[in-house]
């Protein structure tokens, strides 16, 4: 009788979880591109990659659509580390965001900061249940 988990000896899905991340990005960039005004108010293929019961997520939700709302989004992304296991995973980014004005492309404003995102694997799925710094997402003011 063997009581060892199925999973154990199996590598961590480190391509799995770089997938969630790069997907949601490429998802937020394609809102941007969608010409349908409705589309790019609901950012929903990015916020999928988000547990909906992180404490944030309303935050990051209303952030990302302001966003949206004041310019295309172009993401550009580096991983710096991705420390883990089968179950959770912690992720740092090098992550430069550019807003440009619809239509025209002219820059309104880019930004580049280092954030960590904590995943963790939910009924098969990986799924982000950490994002700092939250302001990062933040519209500017």
């Amino acid at each position: 009788v063997g009581l060892t988990p199925v999973d154990f000896f199996k590598p961590a899905r480190t391509g799995a979880v770089w997938d969630v991340i790069s997907d949601s990005l490429g998802a937020l960039t394609a809102v941007t591109g969608d010409q349908n005004p409705a589309a790019a108010q609901t950012p929903s293929r990015f916020l999928a990659a988000f547990d909906p019961k992180m404490a944030s997520y309303e935050e990051i939700k209303s952030n990302v659509t302001s966003l949206l709302q004041e310019g295309d989004v172009e993401s550009s992304v580096t991983m710096l580390s991705n420390d883990g296991d089968d179950r959770r995973h912690t992720v740092e980014l090098e992550w430069i965001l550019t807003i440009a004005r619809h239509g025209t492309g002219i820059v309104l404003h880019r930004r580049q900061e280092k954030v960590t995102c904590i995943l963790e694997r939910q009924k098969g799925k990986w799924r982000i249940v950490e994002l700092e710094p939250i302001t990062f997402l933040a519209p500017d003011k």
